[in-house]
């Protein structure tokens, strides 16, 4: 804010050693016979204090440059109501970057000198009787610069120190404005924003009817795919009813038979042995379907609590809530939760009929086994096969039956879990919608009485005695910081001075 008043003394901050450098060594050629090493030298070392001044000086106005366009890029944002803050703040941005430009095109003068001065030396350094002679002069010249630089740093230092100390108090001052004018300008805004708020309330009650629209198409189709996942369960239910009976009537046939008919013997333990392969045959293919219906219920699933943490998060950033959702949505929760208890029922009534279908099949499976170890077994498998050609058909389809409700009741389970999440979910949204209804109405209630207690003319005044006090604490503050760092930078100027003397 204060770089328009600090512009004319940034441009003052040029060394005032110019003069010693205003030729050009570029364009002069090295003379052996008057050529003096230990000028060379001290001109090598004015020049390298240069550089190093001339980087400080740099670095600085890239700070500066760095805070005035952060500064710049916040009151943008804000979309202050007085531009002369954001033309200033802009003014003062662009000296900064033509100042930085002219320092940097110094600097590069500077860097180019000093090779040449390197390439000089090194031309008149060949002799081995001129470096005998100069070696105990450039030790002197070293010991001179190495004090130079050190009393160079320490300076340094110290302006470092007072310009740091100018910074903080300038940052303190700024943070302290920047706060006097958000809070005048939030009462402003707050004062003239109830049409807005108002226009914001219709538009978002016509957006909530819209998601509420939507959100009950996505729940139809929820519902068809639950109701024909219970179709389908209902039709896996009654193939294991009818795989049930199947075991139960070949289980009165096993205890019919007697162990005297060897034929009949025979015949049943092969037919016992076909169903039980073809039942699992059966339970893997359907356990395959099952499954695939399951992964697409799943991702159905997914989708929905996606919408539903989409739905949440554009219900909570807009501003006013509709209050015609709300029993809609205890309406939908209830109807759920129904539905829910139907599900419970069915795998209550699933997990029955998979115990029962488990007790035949281990049954079969017991006497199958007790049947195996005997020596007859082996010639009744033959007449088994004659007379019961499907009987590994009906093994197939039990084994399948088994795996296929076992993997049904462990998704179920995993799906009434996701459903009483959604739930939760649902019941959360619909608080938060109740509690940014009732705050928006308190809001707009206080904007109200404070609108109507307010006068246009009192508004308009007050604002006008704020803006000319800004105006001239603002001035003030800018005439404080350009005299301390106009007294700085004239210390600063006069570190290549006292290197000279």
């Amino acid at each position: 804010m204060v770089s328009s008043q600090l512009s004319p003394v940034v441009n003052n901050t040029e060394p005032s050693h110019s003069g010693p450098l205003s030729k050009d060594l570029r364009k002069s050629k090295p003379d052996p016979i008057k050529f003096d090493p230990i000028s060379a030298l001290k001109e090598f070392a004015f020049i390298t204090a240069s550089i190093t001044t001339t980087s400080g000086e740099r670095d600085r106005l890239k700070k500066r440059s760095q805070a005035e366009a952060t500064a710049l890029r916040r009151a943008t944002d804000r979309n202050f109501k007085y531009p002369s803050i954001a033309k200033r703040l802009k003014t003062g941005k662009e000296q900064l970057d033509s100042e930085l430009a002219r320092v940097d095109e110094k600097l590069r003068s500077y860097e180019k000198m000093q090779d040449h001065l390197i390439k000089l030396l090194a031309s008149n350094f060949n002799s081995a009787q001129q470096w005998a002679e100069s070696q105990l002069k450039l030790e002197d010249v070293k010991r001179d610069l190495n004090q130079a630089t050190a009393d160079i740093e320490q300076r340094i230092n110290s302006t470092n120190i007072e310009l740091k100390n100018v910074k903080d108090e300038l940052i303190a001052k700024h943070s302290d404005q920047q706060n006097s004018l958000g809070s005048i300008i939030t009462d402003k805004v707050k004062s003239m924003g109830l049409e807005i708020l108002e226009k914001q309330q219709q538009h978002m009650d016509s957006y909530i009817c819209t998601i509420a629209d939507e959100r009950k198409q996505t729940e139809l189709s929820v519902k068809t795919r639950e109701e024909d996942f219970s179709n389908r369960l209902e039709i896996v239910g009654r193939k294991i009813s009818e795989q049930q009976r199947l075991c139960s009537v070949l289980g009165e046939k096993w205890d019919s038979m007697r162990v005297t008919n060897n034929g009949t013997t025979i015949g049943t333990v092969a037919e016992i042995m076909g169903q039980v392969q073809n039942l699992r045959h059966v339970q893997e293919a359907k356990d395959e379907a099952i499954a695939d219906e399951l992964d697409k219920f799943e991702s159905k699933v997914a989708s929905m609590e996606n919408e539903l943490a989409k739905l949440k998060q554009m219900v909570g950033s807009n501003t006013q809530p509709s209050s015609v959702t709300v029993p809609a949505v205890k309406a939908e929760i209830e109807e759920i939760q129904q539905t829910l208890q139907g599900v419970n029922q069915f795998l209550e009534n699933q997990s029955q009929l998979q115990q029962a279908h488990q007790t035949a099949l281990h049954s079969l499976e017991t006497r199958y086994n007790h049947l195996s170890t005997e020596p007859i077994v082996q010639h009744m498998v033959a007449a088994m096969q004659e007379m019961y050609p499907h009987a590994s058909s009906v093994q197939q389809e039990i084994v399948s039956i088994k795996e296929t409700t076992n993997k049904l009741i462990t998704t179920i389970n995993s799906i009434r879990g996701e459903i009483r999440t959604a739930e939760n979910a649902r019941t959360a949204l619909v608080t938060d919608m109740t509690a940014e209804r009732d705050r928006m109405t308190h809001e707009i209630g206080y904007l109200r009485s404070r609108t109507d207690a307010l006068s246009h003319e009192n508004l308009l005044s007050k604002v006008d005695d704020v803006e000319k006090r800004l105006r001239s604490r603002l001035d003030d503050v800018e005439n404080v910081v350009a005299n301390k760092l106009a007294a700085v930078l004239t210390r600063y100027e006069q570190l290549p001075t006292s290197q000279n003397s």
